[in-house]
């Protein structure tokens, strides 16, 4: 069935309506055709749902996978604020699939003199403080750049972009973690294919050398070409400058002509006279695109929210270009849900993420204080690896729909309907659902379920069953 345009119209009048701070609306608004979906990428910058670069989708049913082995199916995995992700859409706001692309994973090579800069696999990765440079770069497993030596083992997400003054790419960082060990043994390495030699099986992935050689190239009936955007896996990474001997490598299938998109991260190789530039080393052509907010012009590195729809050249043919202005009080992380691990004001969690509102304005919260299990929605910043709230606006719990958390004791399990019963500290039984896209989190399964104590987030449909997004052991 091809979209009604009495129902769409609407629809994207909403859609394109954008303001200057957090709550946008996402540039990209459905009408992807018949059999078809658009697609978004950009950095997870909130939940409530789950919001990316400022625009909320409803992920409910949304599968959240990450490649980890490319020898095996892709898994579900947590999302975290500031990852980089690919979400798939087929409907406005409605989130279909969400994969979180890291942009290297490996150990620490280098650490630049300037403390702003390091090399893993090859790649120069920057840190962010500036939020006009786009989402400021949240650390965890360490406190900051300080923190971190060489031979760490780190993964890395944000957005590419060429450095023009010093002539070379860079990854402007939304988040590093430091993490225990390789993931699958493998170092992971994400760009844009240049200079691709098929003779020598080689090329570049910014100053990286990659040697393809005998690696598994996915999918099947696909060669390597220059401009192609790959991920690369190998046993090792570069050693002193040498080339990385790819074992894996993935071609992204992200253009398809007249799919639509919606693109964020900083400028590249901007072209004045012809209003075309990339982002994420995806070539955007600007030229019949409103600029948001029109006091402001383009130049490289401001970070931009494009949407548009691709051409059969694997141009982005953009009909909006917002770009990022946060300033002071202005909101850069929006959090919705139930307020859990209490301590104080000062030390909390919302949808998992450390959160410090002893400075922000409460407003509707009851006797003037936060406490344990109430539903707030908060705006803030960053500020050394959690969230400053600026607002905080506590709200009685939403209906069906919204996510919240639920925590207490796992009772019978029916693992042939995927269910059971989560008895509470207080209060009646809720009966619980899981599905496809539940996430268990390690060391918890199905099959060890009945009896522990829990932590549940999801939400409460419209029989009253509590269906699962996430379940994990209580701390």
């Amino acid at each position: 069935m091809k979209p009604n345009p009495r129902i769409l119209a609407p629809l994207l009048a909403v859609a394109l309506a954008l303001t200057a701070c957090g709550g946008d609306q996402q540039l990209a608004s459905g009408g992807v055709g018949e059999g078809g979906t658009g697609i978004v990428i950009g950095t997870t910058t909130g939940f409530g749902s789950v919001i990316v670069d400022g625009a909320a989708w409803d992920d409910r049913d949304a599968r959240i996978e990450v490649e980890t082995d490319p020898r095996a199916p892709a898994e579900l995995a947590d999302l975290k604020l500031g990852q980089r992700v690919e979400l798939e859409f087929v409907q406005p706001d409605i989130a279909r699939r969400i994969r979180i692309e890291p942009e290297a994973i490996g150990p620490v090579e280098s650490i630049g003199p300037a403390a702003d800069e390091f090399t893993v696999t090859g790649q120069r990765i920057r840190v962010n403080v500036d939020p006009l440079a786009g989402p400021v770069t949240l650390f965890e497993g360490v406190t900051g750049l300080a923190g971190l030596a060489v031979a760490d083992i780190v993964e890395v997400h944000g957005a590419p972009r060429f450095d023009a003054v010093a002539g070379r790419s860079v990854v402007v960082a939304s988040r590093i973690e430091r993490r225990a060990a390789l993931p699958a043994g493998l170092v992971r390495v994400s760009g844009e294919v240049q200079a691709y030699d098929p003779a020598l099986g080689r090329f570049r992935l910014g100053e990286l050398t990659v040697v393809a050689g005998t690696a598994l190239i996915t999918p099947a009936n696909r060669s390597l070409s220059n401009g192609q955007s790959v991920v690369v896996w190998s046993d090792a990474p570069p050693a002193g400058g040498q080339p990385l001997d790819a074992r894996f490598i993935r071609i992204r299938e992200r253009v398809n002509a007249d799919r639509e998109a919606q693109i964020a991260g900083p400028v590249s190789r901007y072209d004045a006279a012809n209003a075309r530039f990339e982002v994420g080393g995806i070539r955007i052509d600007a030229r019949a695109a409103t600029v948001e907010p029109a006091s402001q012009t383009l130049a490289d590195a401001k970070y931009v929210v494009v949407g548009g729809r691709f051409a059969s050249d694997g141009v982005l043919l953009a009909s909006r270009v917002k770009i990022r202005r946060p300033g002071a009080g202005d909101i850069e992380i929006e959090l919705k849900g139930t307020v859990t691990d209490f301590a104080s004001a000062a030390d909390f969690r919302v949808r998992g993420v450390p959160v410090d509102a002893s400075a922000a304005r409460l407003t509707a919260c009851p006797s003037g204080a936060l406490a344990a299990d109430r539903y707030v929605e908060i705006e803030g910043s960053l500020q050394a690896g959690r969230v400053a709230a600026v607002n905080v606006h506590c709200r009685p719990e939403p209906g069906t729909g919204a996510v919240v958390e639920r925590s207490g004791r796992a009772g019978s399990v029916d693992a042939v309907a995927r269910a059971f019963s989560l008895a509470p500290a207080s209060g009646a039984a809720i009966a619980v659902a899981w599905t496809d896209t539940t996430l268990f989190v390690a060391p918890l399964t199905p099959q060890t379920l009945a009896g522990a104590d829990v932590k549940v987030t999801g939400y409460f449909g419209a029989g009253g069953v509590f269906t699962a997004r996430r379940i994990q052991l209580r701390d």
